[in-house]
């Protein structure tokens, strides 16, 4: 039996990633109106809402002691933090030729490099990247007697009605070889037993300016185009956005604007 292990990725409608969006705000609104009382004034609460939208945008996200501390503080003293968290790092003059770049891209490429107008594109990971041959193998094999994994690590499937659980290794012992195979599997089934569901995470494809422009700048990684270390090749950014350089993020779902990516890849 052989398996040709396919990658797929499923593009996102824009209702799609507008619903991820509005889940985002939500949440984040949620957060809002756990620390609001009633004798606060509305400019007090529009000046908490900055806060804690600020932490967002720096990619710090917001923690339990976040909240807990704003209650306390003044007005100024929110103000203050929230200009130093949404502090780009960018000069004006930077920022400005980053614009320029932008502009230059369009001039010369009319609708951008991903011909749409759509500055980014999401796409869902393929469910069965983290899968390893004999699991696929196994997969098609009990798909023809109308079963389905429901564990693989701990060795489980289901009838198709749902209703019945039964131990792979039962199902499959008249294949001697591939139960031998799932037996030796051990390795990758301890392996996905620790990974995080991939639907929890996204691909991102983008050729916006801020997005090229912060590709090492406040990331949980730095590299020589941060402007968080002066290794001077930050410089080149205006270059790499005039030029059609696309980004590639890894985020999760319940981060559609990019706060907090977990990796990227530069595409020139």
């Amino acid at each position: 039996m052989s398996v040709e292990k396919k990658t797929s990725l499923n593009y996102l409608s824009s209702d799609e990633v507008k619903q991820l969006k509005d889940k985002f705000r939500n949440n984040v609104e949620e957060k809002l109106l756990s620390v609001i009382t009633d004798d606060m004034s509305e400019e007090y609460i529009k000046t908490i809402r900055q806060y804690i939208n600020a932490h967002y945008l720096s990619g710090k996200g917001l923690c339990e002691s976040d909240l807990d501390s704003i209650a306390g503080r003044s007005m100024a003293a929110l103000k203050f933090n929230t200009k130093s968290l949404a502090n780009p790092l960018f000069s004006k003059q930077q920022r400005q030729e980053n614009l320029n770049g932008a502009k230059n891209k369009f001039t010369k490429l009319g609708r951008g490099v991903l011909g749409t107008n759509q500055r980014r594109l999401y796409f869902e990971l393929d469910p069965d990247a983290n899968k390893s041959q004999t699991q696929l193998k196994i997969e098609e094999l009990l798909e023809q007697k109308d079963y389905k994994i429901i564990n693989y690590s701990k060795g489980y499937a289901t009838d198709k009605f749902g209703k019945q659980q039964f131990k792979i290794g039962k199902l499959i012992k008249e294949d001697a070889m591939l139960l031998k195979e799932f037996q030796q599997d051990e390795k990758a089934r301890k392996s996905n037993q620790n990974k995080s569901d991939q639907s929890e995470y996204l691909l991102v494809l983008s050729d916006r300016a801020t997005d090229i422009a912060y590709m090492a700048t406040r990331r949980s990684w730095f590299s020589c185009m941060s402007f968080d270390h002066n290794l001077g090749y930050q410089y080149q950014l205006p270059a790499d956005i005039e030029h059609g350089s696309l980004i590639a993020y890894l985020i999760k779902k319940d981060d559609p604007n990019i706060y907090n990516p977990l990796s990227r890849v530069t595409i020139k």
